[in-house]
């Protein structure tokens, strides 16, 4: 019945999900499919967009040599501001300056936040 109401996760939240009062019980079971749900989709998010690396913000080191325009700041380029107002972002240095790094990592936030 599960596979046929497309609810994948839910066999395995049964397994997880300790009964305690009815109601409790199915929400737990609901919402440990709509966690899997997102997880699916950002793992397929990912898939699609084929990056060569796992870069990552966390693992990007910001240094001195870093411009960006006065009316940005780092933490608007990080919470991807730049994409809910449909503007690019063109990333210029020379060799090994981490434009690729910001890139994909700025791409694989983008794939998460769906």
């Amino acid at each position: 019945l599960c596979k046929q109401l497309r609810l994948a996760h839910v066999a395995e939240a049964i397994k997880e999900v300790p009964f305690t009062e009815p109601e409790e019980y199915i929400y737990q079971i609901l919402l440990k499919e709509q966690v899997g749900r997102e997880q699916a989709k950002i793992a397929r998010n990912l898939k699609q967009a084929r990056f060569i690396d796992t870069k990552t913000l966390e693992t990007y080191q910001w240094h001195k040599d870093i411009c960006l325009p006065s009316h940005l700041t780092k933490e608007e380029l990080e919470q991807l501001d730049f994409i809910q107002r449909k503007e690019n972002v063109i990333l210029v240095g020379a060799p090994g300056t981490g434009k690729t790094h910001l890139a994909s990592a700025l791409g694989r936030k983008a794939c998460e936040y769906g």
